[in-house]
């Protein structure tokens, strides 16, 4: 077998690596049934299915030539993290909904369109959705306005 992708090959050895490993620990656990699941059933699952992606990424290796470099866009990649670390930072502070507000604008500055419009939208259909979901549904103590 040639390989001609080296990236794709080291990726799937470490994808192999870590979802035997996930799998071998998780045997310490007790499985339980399908019906009842114990601790170990879903972290042994889990590293099952990760160590078949491994293979599939290791085959792809074998098939698909080197792709093309790509080139690092350091932009986009540090206005999404600065949007995370500002919902981090913002969250217990001024509460839910202007810390998500902070994540979304600040992430959508990364992308080579921004749309006022869209991203406002964006932002009210997600602010709905987490407090639905967090505060309502979840009953997680998290303060929803700055006030």
């Amino acid at each position: 077998m040639r390989i001609r992708s080296r990236k794709d090959l080291y990726a799937g050895l470490v994808f192999m690596a870590s979802g035997v490993g996930f799998a071998l620990v998780s045997q310490n656990y007790p499985m339980g049934t399908s019906k009842h699941v114990g601790p170990g059933y879903f972290p042994a699952l889990l590293g099952i299915i990760l160590a078949v992606l491994g293979l599939l990424v290791i085959v792809r290796a074998a098939l698909v030539n080197n792709p093309a470099p790509v080139r690092l866009a350091l932009r986009p990649l540090l206005l999404i993290m600065a949007g995370a670390v500002l919902f981090a930072f913002l969250i217990s502070r001024i509460g839910l909904l202007t810390a998500l507000a902070g994540l979304i604008f600040v992430s959508a500055l990364g992308g080579s369109e921004f749309r006022f419009r869209e991203v406002a939208a964006l932002w009210l259909v997600l602010s709905i959705i987490a407090v639905a979901v967090f505060v309502y549904g979840l009953g997680l103590p998290f303060k929803v306005w700055p006030l």
